[in-house]
């Protein structure tokens, strides 16, 4: 009764909302950019482009199915979005680390993977390939599906890793990082 849409608009009116770290991040890139820019946001935070004013390159602005499609929807969703991405690069791509997502306690399936070198750390896992070493985790940890979906993430990560740079985090424990361009050509 206290939260309602009357009373949230009254706090948006009055001016007495904070500022959230996903609007932070929006506001940071619509200062860092232009509005022909593009802008991707990995997880379920549309906002974010309202934010920042910028626009996906793809039809695909977001996505929020990532854990409940197989791995290989998943690839392939991965590989349509590098698709639009390598005929226009966005400037910006962020990683919202949706720790509250899924519901049922799986990791976020993340751009730059934060959680993993935690989780490796507290499970005493030391490897070559941290890569194969989490997915392994996952297979062991949660669901075989969810090594699957990881994996079909590389493709991905791996386009993050050679053409983006970690540019700023956003929330108490980054839970909002923004990737900015650094390659011109893709990799």
């Amino acid at each position: 009764k206290d939260r309602g849409y009357v009373q949230r608009y009254n706090e948006v009116v009055s001016g007495k909302t904070k500022n959230l770290e996903w609007q932070q991040a929006g506001e940071y890139i619509r200062a860092k950019s232009s509005p022909a820019d593009k802008l991707y946001v990995w997880g379920w935070i549309p906002g974010i482009y309202v934010s920042a004013q910028r626009f996906s390159p793809g039809p695909r602005a977001f996505t929020s199915e990532m854990q409940v499609v197989s791995p290989k929807e998943l690839s392939g969703m991965a590989a349509e979005l590098l698709s639009y991405f390598r005929k226009e690069m966005p400037k910006f791509i962020v990683d919202t680390h949706n720790r509250h997502f899924p519901y049922d306690g799986r990791w976020p399936l993340e751009l730059a993977p934060v959680w993993q070198p935690l989780i490796l750390k507290m499970e005493k896992i030391q490897s070559a390939d941290p890569d194969k070493a989490y997915a392994e985790w996952l297979a062991k940890s949660a669901w075989a599906d969810e090594a699957g979906r990881y994996e079909a993430m590389k493709q991905f990560r791996d386009f993050i890793k050679n053409n983006y740079k970690a540019d700023q985090m956003f929330g108490e424990h980054g839970e909002f990082i923004v990737f900015k361009l650094i390659q011109t050509t893709v990799k």
